[in-house]
């Protein structure tokens, strides 16, 4: 029913989840959106498209953005449901130029209102893997455009030990990295538009507002002027069990491509 403060669903409604993964098997990069391309339809041909609140309550981690060959792609959808709605179906279409569909059948969906979390069974399809996917490694530099970016180390640590700590089962992983503008032109970088974290199962991990406080504040968001370089550190929150992290930058909402560096063997700090 929500994160029980911020995000909640409407009065009579609650928050569907449906946790969906892509494999791309071609050999060409794919971009996912899961406004324009994923849908909960009920019994009644009613359609629900992903709702922000949902999203931002589950943590933010919806499947959105490009999946590389070879690769995976892994999150939540959220959509906020009438709780008398049945019959739901989860629908992905290939975009606006593919008139395909698949769909899923959800089975019967129970408000968490109206039980108790030991009384809900989740059926899942089996863990999607794959093999370690990077172009990169820790110390590369990769040209990306004018941009030169190079990931120069990777930390780990439980937090500030006073306001800042990452929730129970996660740690934060830090990527010190830095970026020099090559061009003639200005660039612009965003921490949350264009880097993201992933794991081995195609989970990928945004920015952690309380991790970069926690780090001291220092993440390479800004302007970066021709001949200058921008360095800092990214920091994410992630679960202590998972595997095969990637580090990936992006150019942008227009600008097609990923750099991916593969962080090695990356585990949490000794307590």
């Amino acid at each position: 029913m929500g994160d029980g403060q911020l995000f909640k669903p409407e009065e009579g409604k609650h928050f569907v989840y449906v946790d969906v993964s892509f494999r791309n098997e071609g050999d060409k990069p794919l971009s996912l959106s899961t406004l324009i391309q994923m849908e909960l339809r009920d019994g009644a041909g009613r359609k629900y498209a992903v709702d922000l609140g949902a999203i931002a309550a589950g943590g933010g981690a919806s499947p959105d953005g490009e999946v590389a060959p070879g690769d995976i792609l892994r999150g939540e959808v959220g959509y906020a449901v009438p709780t008398d709605a049945t019959g739901l179906t989860w629908r992905f279409t290939g975009g606006l130029l593919d008139l395909g569909q698949a769909i899923f059948d959800l089975g019967k969906i129970i408000p968490l209102s109206e039980t108790t979390p030991s009384a809900i069974s989740e059926t899942t399809a089996a863990e999607p893997t794959r093999e370690a996917l990077s172009n990169y490694s820790v110390g590369d530099t990769v040209e990306f455009g004018d941009l030169r970016v190079t990931v120069h180390a990777i930390r780990t640590s439980m937090g500030d030990g006073q306001l800042f700590k990452p929730e129970e089962g996660k740690y934060f992983v830090y990527v010190d990295v830095s970026f020099r503008n090559e061009g003639d032109k200005p660039e612009s970088l965003s921490t949350l538009l264009q880097m993201e974290l992933r794991d081995g199962a195609g989970r990928k991990y945004a920015v952690d507002l309380g991790a970069i406080a926690a780090g001291g504040g220092a993440a390479p968001d800004g302007e970066v002027a021709p001949g200058d370089v921008l360095r800092g550190e990214v920091g994410y929150a992630v679960p202590t069990d998972v595997s095969g992290l990637t580090w990936r930058f992006s150019g942008g909402l227009l600008d097609s491509g990923q750099a991916i560096f593969g962080l090695g063997d990356v585990t949490p700090p000794a307590s």
